[in-house]
């Protein structure tokens, strides 16, 4: 007998089809296999949130020279983002929504700089596309899809 991990809504069934579609092609999906996912997906979110604070803390120097609040934000940014991997780590759902928090916010953030502009600081429409901007911009969306995804690490046996 196969051995599931819960899933939810949509999900349980779409993944209790699959299971059976593929135990009828001779390949079974254990519990072994979806916890290599789970360690899989665990691993990613790390690594996606570790990138993201690193490049707040490689930015934040230039990041005191337009506002020094900016600067603080970025390194506090690094800090939350190893809190968040560190509790990835250790499955504790807390890391997870932590890194939610960290990445999401740092998106909107930059959406904000670009568009609208940030107290004492004018909207920068021309900077979009700063090699560093960009790569943040990138681990932030996966790392906040990676959260989205339904499954035991991201939602916490939700």
């Amino acid at each position: 007998m196969l051995e599931y991990l819960p899933l939810s809504g949509v999900w349980t069934i779409s993944g209790r089809i699959l299971a059976l579609a593929l135990e009828q092609r001779g390949r079974l999906i254990t519990g072994d296999h979806m916890r290599d996912m789970a360690k899989l997906k665990m691993w990613f979110g790390i690594v996606l949130i570790l990138a993201v604070g690193l490049i707040h803390v490689i930015e934040a120097p230039d990041s005191f020279q337009e506002a020094a609040y900016k600067g603080w934000l970025f390194y506090a940014n690094g800090l939350a983002a190893l809190v968040a991997a560190f509790g990835i780590y250790r499955r504790d759902c807390r890391g997870w929504h932590l890194g939610f928090l960290v990445a999401a916010g740092s998106l909107a953030v930059y959406i904000a700089s670009r568009t609208v502009g940030l107290p004492l600081l004018p909207a920068e429409p021309d900077a979009w596309l700063e090699p560093l901007g960009l790569a943040s911009m990138i681990t932030e969306g996966l790392f906040v899809l990676l959260y989205l995804i339904p499954g035991q690490s991201g939602h916490c046996g939700k």
